[in-house]
């Protein structure tokens, strides 16, 4: 049972709806989209979530006391032992990372009002943030289980990774299963992981991701990355991981647009596009979205994949 250990406030740039940017309801192919972990708990105005920095498990509540012009949040966290100062701002900065609270997307809803479809969707989910992992095994986990997979199996081989590897944590009178640690996944074997998970050949990206992360120099919490390129650069140095599976992992924290064959019908026909193939589509976006192009991602998909 972790007991609270410390709580701040957060006031994100408004607007910030803080609902649409935590349950966000896509179903793509039947797996629906989670803010930090598959098995957090979140009710209106409320998420229970949880992850791990520095070896430690912490467990965070998240509650919206504001409205959408006027946003505030708190935020508590939970643990087994006392936290430092030290440990408090990287927490509280991770957090704001994953909310994208400190993004001012007032500028996104300018460049937005050109397109007519994105304007619809910005109308459709106004003051909705793109969310970031706290951690790069988080992301990667997900990265991981998409590659080559109808979406149906994604979430099957989430949902049995994460029960029989991921880090079950009590706080607030509520259970959540964290992000399992890289090291319980070094220890494990690849038979294991196909036998438990039905992965297949993904056991060994796991592995070899999870023996990457294992180096003093592996980039661990992405809120402190600076450097796409120095990451990106580690992340296709792992066998397995290409520039799609990348741009997964660090969605949210970098200009980032992974489309797929599923989603490039959506951006297609939204942005009345000749062009059907991925690539096409993907310089379209970057040439003209530039740093915004992870929330053309967003919004697009969310709106088009619920209309």
């Amino acid at each position: 049972m972790l007991t609270k250990t410390f709580e701040f406030e957060i006031e994100p740039v408004s607007p910030y709806n803080f609902n649409l940017t935590i349950n966000k309801h896509v179903k793509q192919g039947g797996i629906n989209w989670y803010f930090i972990t598959p098995y957090e708990v979140r009710k209106t105005n409320e998420v229970w979530t949880g992850f791990m920095l520095n070896e430690k498990y912490y467990g965070v509540k998240l509650k919206f006391i504001g409205r959408v012009e006027n946003p505030k949040i708190v935020c508590s966290v939970f643990s087994k032992e006392r936290i430092s100062n030290m440990e408090e701002k990287d927490l509280e900065n991770i957090i704001r990372c994953c909310l994208g609270t400190e993004i001012n997307i007032n500028d996104f809803y300018q460049l937005a009002n050109e397109y007519p479809s994105l304007k619809e969707a910005v109308q459709a989910f106004y003051g909705m943030r793109s969310t970031a992992f706290p951690d790069i095994f988080s992301g990667a986990i997900l990265a991981i289980m998409l590659q080559r997979a109808s979406y149906g199996r994604t979430e099957k081989m989430l949902e049995k990774f994460y029960l029989n590897y991921g880090q079950k944590i009590v706080f607030d009178n509520k259970s959540v299963i964290a992000c399992p640690n890289p090291r319980k996944i070094l220890e494990t074997s690849h038979e294991e992981l196909k036998a438990k998970c039905k992965v297949g050949y993904r056991a060994y990206t796991l592995k070899a991701f999870a023996e990457a992360l294992n180096s003093k120099k592996a980039p661990k919490c992405l809120a402190k990355i600076e450097n796409f390129r120095e990451v990106e650069d580690f992340l296709l140095n792992i066998k397995g991981i290409g520039k799609y599976s990348v741009e997964v992992i660090l969605f949210g924290v970098f200009p980032c647009f992974p489309i797929d064959n599923w989603s490039s019908q959506i951006f297609s026909k939204a942005l009345k596009l000749e062009a059907k193939d991925s690539d096409s589509i993907k310089n379209f976006v970057v040439r003209n979205f530039g740093a915004w192009q992870t929330y053309v991602y967003d919004y697009l998909v969310n709106y088009y994949a619920q209309n």
